[in-house]
């Protein structure tokens, strides 16, 4: 076995997910324009190219990191969609997107796809049927690995789409859009994570748990 092979498979060993983030070969034939490893294409997904080869949104420059556990996520969702899906936000994160606004009414626009989450997380209510209604919180189990970054602008064909709004960072006092996480294979591993919400309302609880939950910044956020 080639030697960097081996110490990568190493390093990934103790992560729950870490078949999501190895360069052992995708099962089947791919296509000669698909990716030939898993890790490529836990990448493509998270840079935002769906089945069919297009870019529909995703992290503009994901970067691989570790989550440990204890890690407290929340995932906003619509009514058709599940809890356990691939995209997330810290903590952190979610509190400076509602600091930028300066206010908790997250309701302002929610239902129209106008609101705050909408445009901070470049997300096409209509088209991809995500109210963001709901909301969950989780807490990990074990040790996670995710693709992170500043978001990029949704994408529908050539041309409809949403840009992403961009975010004041308080602390430095730039601009950026807000970051997400890219989590693959939590759906398969959901004994390995602890759910303190599930399926809460936007609306009216969104805010309080986000300070019942408020953690400091992760390494990567600092």
């Amino acid at each position: 076995m080639n030697v960097f092979l081996a110490e990568d498979r190493a390093m990934t060993a103790h992560f729950v997910n870490r078949q999501y983030f190895d360069d052992s070969p995708v099962h089947g034939a791919p296509a000669a324009n698909q990716p030939k490893r898993v890790r490529q294409q836990t990448y493509l997904d998270a840079r935002g190219f769906d089945a069919m080869g297009y870019r529909v949104g995703g992290i503009v420059k994901p970067a691989e990191v570790d989550l440990p556990a204890g890690t407290i996520l929340f995932r906003l969702y619509g009514d058709k969609a599940q809890w356990d899906g691939r995209w997330w936000v810290t903590p952190f994160e979610l509190s400076q997107i509602i600091d930028h606004f300066g206010h908790h009414d997250v309701r302002a626009g929610r239902r129209d796809g106008k609101g705050m989450l909408h445009a901070s997380l470049a997300v096409l209510a209509q088209e991809w049927r995500n109210s963001m209604r709901h909301f969950c919180v989780v807490e990990l189990a074990g040790a996670f690995k995710a693709f992170y970054g500043e978001g990029d602008h949704a994408l529908l064909g050539s041309e409809h789409g949403r840009k992403v709004a961009l975010l004041r960072d308080q602390r430095t006092g730039t601009q950026k859009a807000a970051r997400q996480l890219f989590l693959p294979g939590l759906r398969d591993f959901t004994a390995d994570v602890t759910v303190h919400v599930q399926r809460g309302m936007t609306d009216s609880a969104l805010a309080s748990n986000l300070r019942r939950f408020r953690r400091a910044p992760l390494y990567f956020e600092v």
